[in-house]
């Protein structure tokens, strides 16, 4: 995180921390670390991890970078 300047004090990055931990440390406490979800039962900190990832990506987490990088011979013209 040192090496990659990281902003954790974000307003989404903190959003994304709290939830995690809302859901990793409330599933542990009040499902006993298995959370039932749609008649499966989840391990709570997984649950979290997965809904985290998830969360990162529909707040933007790709914005920064794209996964193709534009040609800068596109247009050139032969």
């Amino acid at each position: 995180m040192l090496e990659k300047k990281v902003d954790m004090f974000s307003a989404k990055n903190i959003a994304i921390i709290a939830t995690i931990m809302v859901i990793g440390l409330g599933g542990q406490s009040v499902f006993g670390g298995v959370i039932p979800f749609f008649g499966m039962e989840l391990p709570a900190l997984a649950t979290a991890a997965i809904f985290g990832i998830l969360l990162n990506l529909i707040l933007g987490g790709f914005r920064d970078k794209p996964y193709l990088e534009p040609n800068p011979h596109e247009n050139d013209e032969e």
